[in-house]
């Protein structure tokens, strides 16, 4: 689901990035509810089905097609990079192993997929959340 080469997958990334241009702002403090124009209502509805929709279509796809599109060479770095998060995320590894492993797996992956920034992002706070757990050892 991060490979944007593929038109199901770039189709969910655009639907969410459209849904999220209209979703409505929260109630300002007080308010209890938030005042939408019923056609501002429909547009974010409909965005939101079509954000739905493709993020299905989407994963399907890319359950079927598991690693289909990587030659084996790309299929091995994957597996490596793979194990290498395993390791980075492994509060039983010092935090210098868990900090090369997660080093070398950016490495192994560089080039290889389009990790969108947000899912980066995540990745990299749940790492470093693993790396200040681990200080104390």
């Amino acid at each position: 689901m991060t490979d944007m080469r593929e038109p199901l997958t770039l189709a969910f990334h655009r639907a969410r990035v459209h849904a999220d241009d209209l979703r409505p702002e929260p109630p300002h403090a007080g308010d209890t509810e938030t005042t939408l124009a019923p056609a501002d209502f429909v547009d974010y509805r409909d965005a939101v089905g079509d954000y739905a929709a493709t993020f299905d279509a989407a994963e399907r796809e890319a359950r079927r097609r598991k690693q289909a599109g990587f030659s084996p060479i790309e299929r091995e770095a994957l597996d490596r990079a793979r194990k290498l998060i395993s390791v980075a995320s492994d509060s039983g590894a010092t935090a210098a192993e868990r900090q090369a492993a997660y080093k070398k797996a950016r490495a192994e992956l560089d080039g290889l997929i389009d990790v969108p920034p947000l899912a980066a992002e995540r990745l990299e706070r749940q790492i470093a959340g693993e790396l200040e757990r681990g200080r104390g050892d």
